[in-house]
């Protein structure tokens, strides 16, 4: 399904469409092609999920 939406470009795909989905986990289910859940799956530069950077800013 992402290939309607975007280009492959250097072995990664790059949207070519604004899309809005109604949760993380459905976000990380259209990149990934199979169910999962979204709080896991999104991470930023050092690897830590967004889960977990969430949490600590509620401390």
């Amino acid at each position: 399904m992402i290939k309607e939406y975007g280009t492959l470009n250097n072995r990664q795909y790059v949207l070519t469409s604004n899309l809005t989905f109604s949760s993380l986990s459905t976000a990380a289910m259209f990149c990934l092609g199979r169910p999962t859940n979204g709080w896991n799956e999104w991470k930023d530069k050092d690897g830590n999920t967004l889960d977990s950077v969430f949490r600590k800013q509620l401390k």
